[in-house]
């Protein structure tokens, strides 16, 4: 498993594991209902954080 692949998985299981995560809101993000939602859009851990970091982005711009 590459280096990039490897940080992304554990930063998903952290998200999804720890309360105290900066992630930890990756449903409400993301739009999820369910655990099997995040890999029915993107299995990838990669494309999983990059999604949650545009959503957040652009739940950011639209409260400013």
């Amino acid at each position: 498993m590459d280096e990039a692949l490897r940080s992304n998985s554990v930063w998903l299981y952290d998200a999804l594991n720890n309360p105290r995560h900066e992630a930890s809101n990756i449903f409400q993000v993301l739009d999820l209902q369910q655990i099997e939602d995040i890999y029915t859009k993107k299995g990838n851990p990669t494309v999983i954080r990059r999604m949650y970091r545009d959503a957040k982005a652009n739940v950011q711009a639209l409260a400013a």
